[in-house]
């Protein structure tokens, strides 16, 4: 079967054509980016999700420092994530897309920070 579909995860808003069987993608025509095929292969997988929480930080001007994945997680994994958070102390200064964790609870992906803190 075949689906046209309009991806959403960059500016270039590239129009797919997703050739696909049952939940299995056969291939995807009309990416421009690496991202067109993740996001192709995300509609037929099982669902995945980015996932944000707030990480606490040590001697800067904001108590905690909110961050999420760089990537989307397993949807099942997004407690696990939260947790894992939670238990990190960063010290100041905390800037934009600074890498908070790697391979948060196992995932394999990073955990960012989305806003910067100064330190005190």
């Amino acid at each position: 079967m075949t689906q046209i579909r309009t991806c959403p995860r960059c500016e270039k808003a590239c129009s797919l054509q997703i050739d696909y069987q049952g939940n299995e993608v056969l291939s995807v025509i009309g990416h421009r980016c690496p991202i067109g095929i993740e996001f192709a292969e995300s509609l037929f997988g099982p669902p995945q999700k980015i996932v944000t929480a707030s990480v606490s930080v040590k001697g800067g001007v904001y108590p905690s420092v909110p961050a999420r994945t760089a990537k989307p997680v397993p949807a099942d994994k997004s407690m696990a994530v939260i947790t894992a958070a939670n238990k990190l102390h960063i010290e100041a200064p905390v800037r934009v897309g600074q890498v908070l964790s790697r391979n948060i609870a196992e995932t394999g992906v990073e955990l960012i920070a989305v806003k910067p803190i100064d330190k005190m």
